[in-house]
């Protein structure tokens, strides 16, 4: 039985919060009531280990495959999959959290007593360990899951620096210490039986929270939950509070600074951070200052460590972050990224000193104080997963009301009282305590050692198992999959009917202004508006029509620096300041919800200041003064942020498509070699007229605007009839550029070509494999590749099984992407890349027949994909205006014609029939997978595996070239193929986005 102990509404939004505790097992619900499509469930569990093996993230993964009542590894995606769900999950230090994304109400409460099941009674087979965390290949390679993931972290700047910093920060008794997603060596000798005890520590119903947030049945949920709660809770109970009873004491006893190494061939450029310990968790007064004064410092270019250090001559950083970890006490940390190596100590100390004798200044610090607020009730509207994570902060360490956690308000009220000298206090008394400094420096060395390692390593585990060692092996994990493939019981899934799945999908009026509108006025702007607090602004830049030359320029400015310049009659302190003041958040990013010939200028602010945001964006674009040693400052950051960028691997990748399947493009000249090479060579005396020329050729009346939210009073035009009057006229129809229109030969054409990109800061491999695709949106066979390929690229579908669930991958995928023209297959972390891209050409060739409940699962996944991009008004809104003006607008003339996209894209999706996706795959898919003809493939891996990947490609008749650009070299892009280069970006991901990614993404059991 459940029982109702508190119940209250949200601060400001006045969302109705309710919290239950079983009587039976101790379990806490709380559900938070929120609008939308989509119902987000979460099941936290407070984990505490004290050791590296990972075990809470190996225990996530293998709960997955199968609980006591439900023996069936795959049953729980599949089902979720079946009801317009994906299930993920995640472990962090002190906590696994479990989590559901559902569109609609339909079978929640009854799947989530199946989701209850695998967590609470997983059966932890040794079949699925083998698999799913660790083992060795009959051809003496390292796999599995866990251990791929976790391999691909192991050498990063990042995780290295991470984890000397928990080891420093907190002592030996500590939980904080652990590196819970698992370190090499203890993964490799991880048992399945520590894991089983491991769960039966933890895995107690009065150590976990379920928290859901939308709108659901909640009767039907509670009668599922009672039911499950008798017949299947175990009745084991936690003796200790993990991390509340057990945490010792926590303080850094005295200031400490550690240099660490990783690997990397460009050793100009490392990283500093710089970590203490905070207040209390429940301390909710100071935790709002220190969020606040993180704030101060470090966002906008008028914060004091961004000014001081960053935005300077010759950079002493490119970028400066703040972030707390919310543990019983907070630790926080502040971090500089691209530090000369020759300077880490000197800056380390430079930035601590600039804060111990920083007079905090009254005026700006209460602007930071009033974003805090709105930027808290924006996410309170906007995004559930925001309540949802105090619910869970609360669980683990709350120690009084639930609603006291939600009482920011009173908080921010009295911080609105504090003078100078309080804040000053509060700043040096938090910033100036014990701290330890991790300078990361960047090693050559270190690179060249990595692929000897793994080749002596590998001749280890040769030598260890020998030649019958391995082929028994071969059959432990024949054993293993023949295990883990029991037959799922039809009846088992014919449980889980849905005829209506009754998604509520959010609404917004439509209305178009100037051209769009049929009008001759020169305005081109679309409204969505809904009820909110707030107005989110686009001005949408085409590059269509400016000379090559200058694209790079729109990089370097337009991509991110724009609104740090002066205008006329303000200097760029006042600009960035009065943006602070009447502006919740605003960028510039060069791409366009995954259009990538388009540059976004983006603000969001209150409804209220609508009028002052549109004078502000005619100031910062239009009015712009170029300051000389500004644009040099922004070269330098640019320069010096590339040895960072090298370093990640997907970035790496994005730039190799960037440069080889694109020309003329601002997407081609966004790649590393290109951009690299431009910036070593550009003459600053000539860049101010070379703007200039930009500006004429830019702004003219074909750009359009976006708004959406709620306009105070609705005069959505009137304040911009002086932005346009200003503006060039043209005889060009409004129209924005399409990556597809600046194709190389090689992108246009996709032919036995492979580009391999070498690199010593992965163990990993990424592979993408892509074939020309001549397909719009509008296309008769759009929606049923959608659905084919989710069919492949699904939870449990046959990538899953068949690349994940043999440990060669950690994930892959398929889709296409419209805007470049090309059907993709991805694969993403592999210790064997080459077996994996081999046995995906076997599953796709073999599959002769579709399999009904995948099948089923596949079209609704798309649905809840679709759905889940669709979430928040906000969201619904923005994508609303990319379906109306960019993917389908010659389908209707006027607003009134407009057809309702989400629903008849949601009637096309189910109406697809098995022969439908049977004939695209024989169609589109299969050609992909059949060898070096008409397809073309992209990977970046290890420098130690590249040259075993080009000669097995070379032998399938590819063209391979082996791109080097690692030591910052300036290549040219004069190579084979004409220029080449990449597309397909969005604020997320410079590649992997175009017009189709909310239709087609799937989601990942960490």
């Amino acid at each position: 039985m459940f029982t109702k102990v508190e119940s209250f509404e949200r601060e400001w939004t006045g969302q109705p919060v309710t919290r239950y505790v079983s009587s039976i097992s101790g379990m806490s619900v709380v559900l938070v009531d929120f609008p939308g499509p989509i119902i987000n469930a979460y099941l936290a569990v407070a984990t505490e280990v004290h050791n590296d093996s990972g075990t809470p993230h190996t225990l996530e993964h293998l709960c997955f495959m199968g609980s006591q009542q439900f023996p069936y590894k795959g049953l729980l995606d599949q089902l979720a999959n079946k009801i317009y769900g994906t299930t993920n999950a995640w472990t962090d230090t002190d906590q696994t959290v479990y989590t559901l994304a559902k569109a609609g109400d339909a079978q929640f409460a009854k799947f989530m007593a199946v989701y209850l099941d695998h967590v609470i009674n997983p059966t932890l087979r040794d079949s699925s360990h083998l698999t799913e965390v660790y083992h060795v290949t009959p051809k003496a390679r390292e796999a599995g899951v866990v251990f791929s993931e976790m391999q691909a972290h192991a050498h990063s700047a990042d995780s290295l620096m991470e984890n000397v910093t928990q080891k420093k920060c907190f002592p030996e008794s500590s939980a904080y210490r652990s590196e819970t997603g698992g370190m090499l060596d203890p993964l490799r000798v991880l048992t399945n039986e520590s894991i089983k005890a491991f769960h039966k520590s933890m895995y107690a119903p009065d150590n976990m929270v379920l928290v859901i947030a939308g709108q659901i049945d909640e009767n039907a949920l509670f009668r599922e939950l009672y039911k499950f709660e008798k017949e299947c809770f175990p009745g084991t109970h936690r003796t200790f509070r993990p991390f509340v009873d057990t945490e010792p004491d926590i303080m850094i006893p005295k200031s400490e600074t550690v240099t660490v190494d990783f690997p990397d061939e460009d050793e100009e450029f490392g990283k500093v951070q710089v970590t203490w310990i905070g207040p209390d968790h429940d301390d909710g007064l100071a935790n709002t200052a220190l969020d606040v004064l993180g704030a101060y410092l470090t966002e906008s270019g008028a914060a004091l460590l961004q000014k001081e250090l960053v935005d300077i001559p010759d950079p002493l950083a490119v970028s400066v972050m703040f972030y707390t970890r919310d543990y019983l006490k907070v630790s926080f940390s502040l971090e500089l990224e691209s530090v000369p190596t020759k300077r880490l100590t000197e800056v380390s100390k430079k930035m601590l000193n600039l804060i111990k004798n920083h007079i905090v200044d009254l005026s700006r610090v209460q602007d930071c104080l009033e974003n805090t607020k709105l930027t808290l009730l924006k996410r309170s509207e906007e995004h559930s997963e925001f309540l949802c994570t105090t619910v869970i902060e609360h669980f683990l360490y709350g120690r009084g009301s639930l609603e006291d956690d939600f009482k920011i308000k009173d908080h921010l009220e009295t911080l609105a009282t504090w003078t100078t000298a309080q804040w000053t206090e509060t700043m040096v008394r938090l910033f100036a305590s014990n701290n330890i400094t991790v300078l990361g420096k960047p090693s050559a060395k270190l690179a060249a050692s990595i692929p000897k390692e793994a080749k002596q390593h590998k001749k280890q585990l040769l030598q260890k198992f020998g030649k019958e060692g391995l082929e028994r092996q071969q059959k432990l994990l024949d054993d293993a999959e023949r295990e883990q493939s029991k037959p799922i019981p039809l009846e088992v899934i014919e449980e889980f009917k849905i005829s209506d799945p009754k998604i509520a999908f959010l609404k917004s009026q439509t209305e178009r202004y100037g051209r769009w509108a049929g009008e001759e006025e020169a305005l081109s702007i679309h409204y969505e508006k809904f009820d909110s607090n707030f107005v989110n602004i686009d001005i949408c830049l085409g590059a269509q029509n400016i000379d090559e030359e200058l694209l790079p320029l729109i990089h370097l400015i337009y991509g991110s620096e724009i609104f740090n310049f002066p205008v006329e009659g303000l200097t760029a302190e006042e600009v960035m300041t009065g943006l602070n003041h009447d502006t919740i958040q605003y960028y510039a990013y060069a791409s366009y919800k995954g259009f990538n010939e388009v540059v976004q200028v983006h603000v969001e602010a209150e409804s209220s200041k609508y009028e002052k945001v549109v004078q502000w964006m005619q100031k910062c674009l239009l009015e712009t003064v170029w300051d000389i040693d500004r644009i040099q400052v922004c070269i330098d950051k640019a320069l010096n942020q590339l040895a960072e960028t090298k370093r990640d691997a997907e970035s790496r990748l994005t730039s190799a498509k960037q440069r080889y399947l694109f020309k003329n493009s601002l997407v081609h000249a966004e790649n590393l070699a290109s951009y690299e090479q431009w910036l070593r060579s550009v003459d600053i005396n000539t860049v101010i007229s070379q703007l200039e020329k930009l500006k004429k050729q830019w702004f003219k009346k074909d750009i359009f605007v976006s708004v959406t939210g709620k306009v105070k009073g609705d005069n959505v035009s009137a304040p911009w009839k002086q932005f346009f009057a200003t503006l060039q006229d043209t005889p060009s129809k409004l129209a924005l550029p399409r990556s597809y229109q600046h194709l190389s030969t090689l992108g246009e054409n996709l032919n036995a070509e492979s580009i391999l990109i070498p690199m010593s800061s992965t163990k990993t491999a990424h592979l993408n494999l892509m074939g020309h695709l001549d397909m719009t949106y509008t296309s008769s066979d759009h929606i049923a590749l959608l659905v084919a390929c989710e069919y492949f690229q699904c939870v449990e579908g046959p990538f899953w099984t068949g690349l994940r669930g043999k440990g060669y991958v950690y994930g892959a995928s398929l889709g296409p992407y419209i805007e470049s023209k090309r059907l993709q297959f991805e694969i993403y972390r592999s210790s064997n890349v080459y077996t994996a891209l081999c046995e995906a050409r076997s599953i796709v060739n073999s599959t002769t027949t579709l399999d009904d409940t995948l099948f089923v699962g596949a079209k609704r996944s798309v649905i809840n994909n679709y759905a889940n991009s669709r979430a928040s008004n906000a969201a619904a809104a923005s994508s609303k205006v990319v379906d109306v003006e960019i993917k389908f607008r010659s389908e209707w003339t006027t607003v009134d014609d407009m057809p309702n996209f989400v629903d008849q894209f949601v009637k096309d999706v189910e109406a697809v029939t098995e022969a439908e996706a049977k004939r695209v795959i024989q169609k589109y898919v299969v050609p992909l997978f059949q060898g070096a003809q008409n397809t073309t493939v992209f990977c970046a891996l290890n420098i130690g595996e590249v040259d075993n990947l080009k000669e097995k490609l070379e032998k399938e008749g590819y063209m391979v070239e082996v791109e080097e650009i690692d030591e910052g070299e300036c290549v040219s892009d004069e190579g084979s193929e004409t220029d080449r280069d990449d597309d397909d970006g969005s604020e997320d991901d410079d590649d992997e986005s175009d017009g189709d990614t909310d239709d087609t993404s799937s989601s990942d059991d960490e």
